[in-house]
C-alpha cells in the first residue's frame, strides 16, 4: 500500500509542477495574462483593465506558480527521500502540505464564485486517498512492504 500512496503522490505531484511549469512559462516568457483572469473577466475586459492592476496580478500569479512549483519539488524529495523508507514523519508532513494547499485551494475558489470546486474535490480526494494508503502501508501490522 506504501508504494501505490507513494506513487499516487508523486503523480499528484509532478502534474502540479507541470502545472506550474506552463503558467510559469506563459506568464514571464509570453507575458500574458494570469489564467484566473480568465475564469472571471472576458478576454475584452481583462484588455481593458489598468496596467498596473494586471502588474500586480501578474506579480501575484508568478509568486503563487513558483511556490507551488517549490512545494511539488520539496513533495518529490519528502517522498522519495524519506517516505518510502517508511519514516513516519514524511507521512504526517506531507498530510500536512496537503491540508494547507488544499484548505488554500479551497479559500481561493469561494473568492471567485467556487468555480473549481468539482476540480478541487476530486484533488482533494484523490491526494487523501494516497496519503491515507501510504499511512496504511505504515501504519497496519502485517503490511506488504517496497
Amino acid at each position: 500500500m506504501l508504494w501505490i500512496g507513494a506513487v499516487g503522490l508523486t503523480v499528484s505531484a509532478a502534474v502540479q509542477l507541470a502545472f506550474a511549469g506552463v503558467v510559469l512559462t506563459a506568464l514571464v516568457v509570453w507575458g500574458k495574462p494570469p489564467p484566473v483572469l480568465s475564469v472571471v473577466l472576458s478576454a475584452e475586459q481583462i484588455q481593458r483593465l489598468d496596467p498596473a492592476l494586471l502588474g500586480a496580478t501578474r506579480t501575484l500569479a508568478i509568486y503563487f506558480q513558483s511556490t507551488l512549483a517549490s512545494l511539488a519539488l520539496l513533495k518529490l524529495a519528502v517522498i522519495w527521500g524519506a517516505l518510502v523508507r517508511q519514516e513516519v514523519w514524511a507521512l504526517w508532513a506531507l498530510g500536512a502540505a496537503i491540508l494547507a494547499a488544499q484548505t488554500g485551494a479551497f479559500f481561493a475558489d469561494a473568492a471567485i464564485g467556487h468555480r473549481s470546486l468539482p476540480l478541487n474535490i476530486l484533488l482533494a480526494a484523490l491526494q487523501t486517498g494516497m496519503w491515507a494508503l501510504a499511512a496504511c502501508g505504515i501504519y497496519l501490522p502485517g503490511k506488504p512492504s517496497l
